[in-house]
């Protein structure tokens, strides 16, 4: 006799829950503003998976004395495998139509295709830093590491139910109550690790299950928290109602500037947690009727279909647009995502999952299926793959076109700081040569980083110089403007950071120090005239400090921006095309130049480095003026660009070696 799975009843507004998710989702990605904390979204399927997965298996444990883990396997085949092979594929083939093999953007969707196929994606892209480093619209499927996290965790979920189940008679428990104790350790375990990983492994704690685990156990623990006595009404929609509210609040104001997930996932995991809890102990309440509308219904249904098919429309789009679709194509693919969605539930998910289409009518022929479709998603994959390592470079012209591309190599002295600040790092791991007597203190963000081989160009090898930069943080001394919101951590970081270097300074002026060189990307800080006299008073007090300890003082202007989508550009367009105007850059720097002229002239030993009267013609301001490509990104010199500036660097700091010259 065939042992059937208890179901669990139809709740509606489990699907608008879903509904909200899934559009916090899709707007982040949208760029609709308001939504600066859309990502969470992520975070409330977990919760949902975690609550939902729980109670079937809890279920099928108490009705029958097991698990059978090949009907779970079966069911979750059917209700992800059909819709995802069809994404894959229709993503691959626009891949090789709109990706190109330069900075291995086919290369790494077939690599990220193949990762999911083995439920690894998420492994895949904390390997290659996805979303915090390579550019999100070159990663088509970057939005897979979410479904690899939830296939993991119905991998691992039901053998920790069971195991829980086996050890309860040795703990003189009952299977029910040893298995909320195996949540509730696996909820405290992973969110403390989660904590702890978060501000020193960010990725890591991003991607992989272990630091995710206390999302779903979340979820878990609310199945057995209704087991228990339930509120009143009244009680129950009360907290329905801040469960909903902290999920909105954490959609509508946190950043993906925070560092996430850590602690400040606890808001909208708790939240999503308390708002099932209020919903399901009053199906009947407010809260419970709202998410229950026709339309977050619909939503909801398709919720799955939508995750899928928004991210490769979006990221492709971008792509093929150079980032200027604008804000109705961006509604367009919104649109159609939604369409897509749509036909895949009702031509795909439903009759693979209720079972409607003969021919997947058994086990086997699901397993079938699903072994067929991935050999042939495999196949495509590494075909894509070949193509773009081995093809691609052997059609003439390619490789000459690509070799200036893919040298765009970015400064990296693994001397730039982070926040949270936490100290200095050693003198000798940012002094070049290690050995020498640093003569140039160079201080700022990341663009003083990028100037640092041009002005190791100006030193004879005896000598050297030092570099202090902390990502963010220009060199000045000023917390915040007045009429600004109060400070934020990363802000007093960089307070800190900035009064330790400056203290650091008569030490390293009786070691020899002579120039202070002082670099930031200026426009990231100010854009009003009242926030760039703020500027000016924090640069004033720096050159003045400088400045009574007899220190020469280069203030060097920002390099022009280009476009966010650089190396894309170049790769698609002409280099005209990729660059900006000098007409464009003079407007942009209209108070930035002012500003820094009248720090330099309130001072006797200060004077401006302007690199775009170098990097510009009269006309343009090129990325690529030659064969070499002079940025690694939108507004970071590459190695290349940045050994361009040396003459001009050579000019300017006072007792340049003759060998310099």
């Amino acid at each position: 006799m065939t042992r059937s799975t208890p179901s669990l009843p139809y709740r509606p507004h489990l699907d608008g829950l879903r509904a909200i998710a899934v559009l916090s989702v899709v707007l982040y990605h949208a760029g609709v503003p308001g939504i600066s904390g859309g990502f969470v979204g992520v975070d409330v399927f977990f919760v949902i998976s975690g609550y939902l997965i729980t109670a079937l298996l809890v279920r099928e444990l108490e009705a029958s004395g097991d698990i059978s883990l090949r009907r779970f396997a079966m069911r979750r085949i059917r209700r992800l495998a059909p819709a995802l092979f069809v994404v894959l594929l229709a993503t691959l083939v626009a891949g090789m139509v709109v990706l190109s093999p330069i900075n291995g953007e086919q290369q790494g969707l077939a690599k990220s295709a193949i990762a999911t196929l083995g439920l690894v994606a998420n492994v895949y892209f904390w390997q290659h830093s996805g979303y915090f480093q390579a550019a999100a619209e070159s990663q088509p499927l970057l939005h897979l590491w979410s479904l690899s996290v939830e296939e993991q965790f119905y991998l691992a979920w039901p053998w920790l139910i069971l195991g829980a189940a086996a050890l309860a008679p040795r703990l003189h428990s009952t299977a029910a109550r040893t298995i909320a104790l195996m949540i509730a350790v696996v909820f405290l375990a992973s969110l403390l690790a989660c904590v702890l990983v978060t501000p020193m492994r960010i990725a890591a704690a991003f991607y992989l299950t272990p630091f995710r685990a206390w999302e779903f156990a979340a979820g878990g623990a609310v199945m057995f928290l209704l087991r228990n006595p339930l509120p009143r009404p009244l009680v129950a929609n009360a907290l329905a109602l801040i469960g909903l509210a902290g999920v909105l609040g954490a959609v509508a104001f946190l950043k993906d500037s925070m560092l996430f997930p850590g602690s400040i996932a606890v808001l909208p995991v708790l939240a999503a947690a308390l708002l099932i809890y209020g919903c399901e102990a009053n199906p009947v309440g407010v809260v419970p009727r709202l998410l229950s509308l026709r339309a977050m219904v619909f939503i909801g249904v398709i919720s799955y279909s939508l995750y899928l098919w928004h991210w490769p429309l979006l990221a492709i789009a971008r792509v093929a647009t150079l980032g200027q679709i604008g804000a109705e194509g961006i509604a367009a693919l919104c649109v159609l995502a939604t369409i897509l969605a749509w036909l895949s539930y009702r031509y795909i998910e439903e009759p693979v999952r209720r079972g409607k289409l003969d021919w997947l009518g058994t086990p086997r022929r699901v397993m079938a299926m699903a072994a067929g479709a991935s050999a042939l998603l495999l196949a495509v994959a590494g075909g894509v793959g070949l193509w773009a390592k081995h093809v691609w470079p052997r059609i003439p012209g390619n490789r000459a076109f690509e070799q200036p591309l893919t040298a765009m190599e970015a400064v990296d002295t693994h001397c730039l700081q982070f926040a949270p600040f936490e100290g200095l790092l050693p003198a000798a791991e940012c002094t070049w040569p290690v050995s020498a007597r640093p003569l140039v203190l160079v201080w700022g963000d990341s663009h003083a980083e990028h100037f640092v081989p041009a002005i190791s160009r100006t030193q004879d090898g005896s000598t050297g110089l030092m570099l202090r930069a902390m990502a963010g943080c220009p060199a000045h001394l000023q917390v915040r403007a007045p009429a600004s919101p109060p400070a934020d951590p990363y802000e007093v970081d960089c307070v800190r950071f900035n009064r330790q270097v400056l203290a650091t300074l008569p030490e390293l002026r009786r070691s020899g120090l002579r120039t202070l060189v002082l670099a930031a990307h200026w426009r990231d800080h100010a854009t009003s005239p009242a926030e760039w006299r703020f500027i000016a008073a924090g640069l004033d007090r720096v050159v003045e400090s400088a400045e009574a300890l007899g220190l020469d003082v280069l203030v060097v202007a920002q390099v022009p921006d280009h476009r966010s989508n650089l190396l894309s550009c170049l790769i698609r367009a002409t280099r005209s095309e990729c660059g900006v105007s000098r007409a464009q850059e003079e407007t942009a720097r209209r108070l930035e130049l002012p500003t820094l002229q009248g720090v330099v002239s309130r001072s006797r030993r200060a004077r401006l480095v302007d690199p775009v009267e170098s990097m510009c013609s009269a006309a343009e301001c090129s990325p690529q003026p030659a064969w070499d490509v002079l940025y690694s990104d939108m507004q970071h010199l590459s190695v290349k660009g940045s050994e361009s500036l040396a003459p001009l660097f050579i000019a300017a700091l006072p007792g340049t070696s003759e060998a310099a010259r």
